[in-house]
Order: C-alpha cells, then structure tokens, then sequence
C-alpha cells in the first residue's frame, strides 16, 4: 500500500505543484488561503508549488488538491527508454557492451546468447528492479508480447543464476 508520494517515481512534485499553482492562482486564492483550508503551514504549499518539497503523504496532498478540483492519476511513462538503461547499466564494470536489441530479444526469447551470460547475471543480481521492469515493458511492447510472459523468463534467469535476491524467491 503507497502511504505517501515520494514512491511514486513517475510523479513529479514539480508538476503536481505547478497544477496547484495555476489552479489556486485561478480561483484568486493566496498561499496562506490554501494553507488554512487544508490544515498546512503556508510553507509546506510554497515548498509544493516550487516542486522543492521532498515528502509529502498522500492524505496532505489529497487535502491541497480537493478543494482545488483536483485529483492524482496513474499514466504510463512519458519515454520508454528501459531497455537502453538497463543495457548501460549491466555494461558499466563488463569489457563489452550489451547491444539494446540483444537484450530485447533474450527478454522476448527467453534464450540468452552465451557472450552475454555475464551482462545478464548483472542484470539479475544488481540492477534496480524499476530498471529490470522498465526494460520488460519496453521489450513487451516493441514485441507485442505480454510482460508477463518476459517477465517470466527474467524469473527463470534468477533462478538459473541462483540469485539471492529475495524478489526471484
């Protein structure tokens, strides 16, 4: 259960406080207006609407934005560049590369080419999972193949690994 917006990677502060920003300035309220009409210090709405703040829970955020009309939504990513992170980042401590479009067809595929065993077990062991699932939905996509199904085969890869991250259990 998300208890408040800092997990939310996709979700800019800056964004949300320039919506409340232009939203409050519409409807002629002041900072101070806001503030007390949410319980908040006029601070913490000054903080949010430069996009400075660094947590926030969703219930203070909730209570900025209704009075406004406003709510959060989910959306897909605005670029999907997962596969060309997650190649640069299993590449970084390798004498080679992994090329984007061979790692997007060992995810689809299923079948990891041998020269690139290593580049995969980085991938598996150390990588960041929003990286290791930003290159799945990409490589889902481009192939129009269910993410489930590569993210299955990334399953078996941990466990071909023998990877002792508690994600793969």
């Amino acid at each position: 259960m998300l208890t408040s917006v800092d997990y939310l990677e996709s979700m800019e502060f800056s964004e949300i406080g320039r919506s409340i920003r232009e939203r409050r300035q519409a409807f002629g309220l002041t900072q101070s207006d806001l503030a007390h009409v949410a319980g908040l210090s006029r601070a913490t709405v000054n903080s949010l609407e430069r996009g400075s703040i660094e947590e926030l829970g969703l219930s203070r955020l909730q209570g900025i934005m209704n009075p406004l009309g406003l709510t959060l939504g989910i959306r897909e990513a605005r670029s999907m560049n997962g596969l060309q992170s997650a190649a640069t980042t299993v590449s970084v401590s390798l004498k080679t590369q992994l090329p984007v479009a061979v790692l997007r067809d060992a995810l689809v595929s299923g079948v990891i080419p041998a020269a690139y065993k290593p580049h995969i077990g980085i991938l598996i062991d150390e990588a960041p999972i929003s990286v290791i699932l930003g290159a799945v939905l990409e490589a889902s996509v481009a192939a129009k193949v269910p993410a489930k199904a590569i993210w299955s085969h990334v399953k078996t890869w941990a466990r071909t690994f023998r990877s002792p991250r508690h994600i793969w259990d």
